[in-house]
């Protein structure tokens, strides 16, 4: 899968957690996340997979751009550590 960005930024209030994040990586390319707790790892994937919005900054999944969310997830998978799920599911749901 191949990932631009391009001068991410991303804040709640004053609190500043992704602030000029720029990589790129061509298809077939394997990369990790690392940091301390709070250092926006977690704001990074939500913003890739689509569940937060970017403040600036240009994001494109395998060329799409982040605005088109519909298509994008059509592509890509998220399992978080910590996910929820309705209680009443069963496992065929």
């Amino acid at each position: 899968m191949e990932l631009e960005l391009r001068n991410i930024h991303k804040s709640f209030g004053d609190k500043k957690v992704l602030e000029g994040i720029s990589f790129h990586t061509t298809a077939g390319t394997a990369f990790g996340l690392l940091g301390r707790n709070g250092a926006g790892k977690t704001t990074l994937m939500k913003t890739l997979a689509c569940l937060l919005p970017k403040k600036d900054g240009e994001i494109r999944v395998c060329g799409i751009p982040i605005e088109n969310a519909g298509e994008i997830r059509r592509i890509i998978g998220y399992l978080p550590q910590e996910f929820g799920f309705y209680p009443e599911f069963t496992v065929k749901d």
